[in-house]
């Protein structure tokens, strides 16, 4: 799942609102993601919290990865 944030990691660390949403829609489509935490995500780039989402981003990552 980690590996499936890289590219939304990227477009986060860009700046680029419309690749985050891009990357995203290609979250959801794939599947196996949490809804949840996908809305969460996107209700962040609607407002342009690109910060919040990088943070957001970056806990995901460190709850996820192996101790």
């Amino acid at each position: 799942m980690i590996a499936g944030l890289t590219p939304l990691r990227e477009a986060a660390a860009c700046g680029d609102i419309r690749d985050i949403r891009t990357q995203l829609a290609n979250l959801r489509a794939a599947g196996g993601f949490p809804s949840a935490v996908l809305d969460h995500l996107e209700s962040l780039s609607a407002s342009y919290q690109v910060d919040q989402l990088r943070r957001q981003l970056d806990e995901l990552t460190s709850a996820r990865s192996p101790a």
